[in-house]
């Protein structure tokens, strides 16, 4: 029994992403484009900024907030704002080697990997925690909770049932073969860590020092920095039920030190993440922002309907107002029947079998449950007033995207109604299990498939066939205007070869080096002119012309930096510096990190003196 979680895990995955093997096509889904040239963007964005870490090295940026294209003459700071964490694993991926689209796959890989391992110890841990045993009975007819373990292959195989709900769920499915939604998919997967890392946090309350407290403090805020990272509006759904799941703990726990604990490492997360987080709040401002929840991305047009919970035809088309969507928002007949199989233990066991379930058992299904409700009760319309009330619900722009919290919910559910059932069931609980994975495997294998298969070189920058998709009707693949500084009004659909134009005047302009965050030209004037710098302004771009900073211009149509010079010779450079706001962000986060790292060594030292009999250097 000891590899038989990891070999279905590996058999799991391989099934879930098969169609990702395919080594001469890429595939199809809505924003699949997007992230096959945002990340070669996003690459060579991070190669400049690495290499200018070398001694001699142009000016580059790091962390990557800046990119230029996919179209000549199109740059924005997208990834100040568009959070960046899964192309941070992609690119590094790419670094080593490996071609985009399948750096990309690989990082779809982790995310799935990740998710199962989450939701497998999280649920292992819950019930080895809330014990399926009904409590014993005294002499005196008073309950004693039962001191017999629950048997370890049950819990395994509940577990394992609950990871494979949670990787095969309709909507987790849809999140890859249908919208090509692969933040959000890392997200959710980081999602179970969340509930887990607390449940530990509150399980330690009769440790003697803080040891653990601190090792599973920085596990969760590590994780809640990476799902913010990875697509905030999964963090934004997530927050109400998390903070219910620390009410519940601390309630039954009464451990006052746990919701410490949880208060420091979302403390930590926050500033951990603030060279993301920071610039967004403040500086959002400067971009198009409420483009980002209006007209197609207005939350009202997109609610689900409670007949489309229940089944929905699967398809591969967009949201749109009313119950004729082209995807289905489903929770999946199993996950229906694993929240039915837990009801259904509770009246029989409550009826006919006159146990009574552990007080940590029925809490923990009466949460999940209230939290499937809560899920999709925010996915329907008749939550309107509180998406209303909210302004930052807005900004979730789908309110079906609640199926992903409900995904967690109804995986758990299902996980703990298995294992009532095979407590009830003393041979062949094997056989049951197995059963029980093939039949989730054989409900949805009809939904592990793209809408097509694409040539694989597609979304390369280099192939010109991908101008066919820079058109009036849908201009710029890979630009989103909500992205786009304030101080452009319109985008043509030109591509400039150009960096630099004369629009003004006489001269004559030699590019020196062209970078995405650094440009330098030589100018020679015959007479007073004004250059164009091809690159959209944004606070933080400064121009020095002749060794001499001064305030670019951008009040042309399309919010391009432009400078006057006189008659003569001169250099001109355009630089982008990071402004004060992104400067203290960036120290927050490294000093952060520096000093969860400076804990995590005086952890590793107080376990080491602790199991060793050696006495620690930070406690002699």
């Amino acid at each position: 029994m000891k590899y038989i979680p990891l070999i279905v895990c590996l058999v799991a995955l391989y099934i879930f992403f098969l169609p990702l093997g395919r080594s001469d096509v890429v595939i199809a889904g809505h924003d699949a484009g997007y992230h096959f040239t945002r990340l070669q963007l996003f690459t060579a964005a991070l190669k400049e900024g690495l290499a200018s870490l070398s001694p001699g090295g142009r000016s580059g940026q790091f962390p990557v907030r800046w990119i230029e294209g996919p179209v000549e003459g199109l740059s924005h700071p997208l990834f100040q704002f568009y959070p960046p964490f899964f192309y941070y694993l992609a690119s590094f991926i790419v670094l080593v080697g490996i071609p985009y689209v399948n750096a990309i796959y690989i990082g779809l890989v982790i995310a799935g990997a990740i998710g199962w391992v989450g939701m497998y110890w999280f649920v292992k841990r819950v019930l080895e925690i809330a014990r399926l045993q009904a409590p014993e009975r005294s002499d005196s007819g008073q309950a004693a909770l039962s001191k017999t373990p629950p048997r370890n292959d049950s819990i395994n195989i509940s577990a394992m049932v609950s990871a494979a709900m949670f990787l095969f769920t309709p909507y987790r499915i849809s999140q890859i073969y249908v919208r090509a939604a692969y933040g959000e998919f890392l997200a959710t997967s980081l999602l179970p860590f969340i509930f887990l890392w607390i449940l530990q946090i509150f399980s330690y309350r009769s440790y003697k020092t803080n040891t653990s407290y601190m090792s599973y403090m920085m596990l969760l805020a590590f994780s809640l920095a990476a799902i913010l990272t990875s697509h905030q509006p999964t963090l934004l759904m997530a927050l109400p039920f998390i903070a219910g799941w620390v009410v519940l703990l601390w309630v039954y726990t009464k451990n006052l030190r746990g919701v410490v604990f949880v208060g420091l490492s979302s403390l930590f997360a926050l500033l951990l993440s603030s060279t993301f987080l920071f610039p967004l709040l403040l500086e959002e401002q400067f971009i198009r922002a409420s483009a980002l929840a209006s007209n197609y991305f207005d939350f009202r047009i997109h609610f689900a309907t409670l007949s489309q919970f229940i089944y929905s035809a699967w398809g591969f088309g967009v949201s749109q107002k009313g119950p004729h969507d082209g995807m289905s928002f489903q929770v999946g007949i199993l996950n229906w029947l694993g929240l039915a199989g837990l009801i259904a233990a509770v009246v029989y066991d409550r009826i006919f079998v006159k146990k009574i379930l552990s007080p940590g058992f029925v809490l923990v299904s009466a949460f999940f449950v209230c939290m499937l409700t809560g899920a999709l009760f925010l996915s329907l319309d008749i939550s309107l007033p509180i998406w209303e009330r909210f302004r930052a619900f807005s900004f979730i722009q789908y309110p079906w995207r609640f199926l992903s919290v409900g995904s967690i919910a109804t995986s758990v559910l299902s996980g703990l109604a298995v294992s009532y059932w095979l407590g009830q069931v003393r041979n062949h609980q094997s056989r049951y299990a197995v059963g029980t994975l093939v039949l989730l495997v054989l409900f949805n294998i009809k939904y592990i498939a793209p809408a097509a298969f694409l040539p694989r070189n597609t979304f390369d920058l280099g192939n010109p066939e991908l101008s066919q998709y820079n058109t009036e009707e849908s201009p710029f693949f890979g630009i989103e205007m909500g992205y786009m500084p304030i101080f452009t009004r319109e985008l043509s659909l030109q591509n400039n070869k150009e960096k630099a134009l004369v629009v003004a005047g006489k001269a004559v302009v030699t590019p020196i080096s062209v970078g995405i965050v650094r440009q330098s030209f030589d100018i020679e004037a015959k007479d007073a002119s004004t250059i164009r710098i091809l690159t959209h302004y944004f606070p933080g771009w400064t121009i020095v012309l002749d060794g001499k900073e001064i305030v670019p211009a951008y009040n042309n149509s399309e919010g391009f930096m432009e400078v006057t010079v006189p008659q003569g010779k001169h250099q001109v450079t355009a630089v982008l510096k990071k402004t004060q706001v992104r400067m203290v962000a960036d120290y927050l986060s490294l000093s952060t990190l520096l000093v969860l790292a400076g804990i995590a060594i005086f952890s590793l030292k107080r376990f080491w003196s602790k199991y060793s009999g050696a006495t620690s250097p930070a406690l002699s």
